[in-house]
């Protein structure tokens, strides 16, 4: 599972993560965020294969909601949020 690579790298790097516009968000932080997205998706009947359009922006919260998708068990489905209409 995808999510359980992240949560491997959370731990093997603590230090490790992503950086955007100048903030840095540790990948433990990454990990933690997605698992509880997670639960309220499976709360909410998320069913593995389910398939889960994702319209953000690049950015953390885009990885965090991705990993979070596949953490459920899920499908994530990016859609461009800058793509042409």
């Amino acid at each position: 599972m995808l999510y359980d690579y992240l949560v491997a790298a959370a731990k093997a790097a603590p230090k490790s993560g992503v950086t955007q516009a100048g903030k840095f968000t540790p990948y433990s932080e990454i990990a933690e965020r997605a698992a509880r997205i997670a639960s309220g998706l499976i709360d909410r009947g998320i069913e593995k294969g389910t398939p889960i359009g994702i319209l953000m922006v690049n950015g953390p919260d885009l990885l965090t909601m991705t990993y979070a998708v596949f953490a459920a068990g899920a499908i994530p489905v990016p859609l461009g949020a800058h793509a042409p209409r």
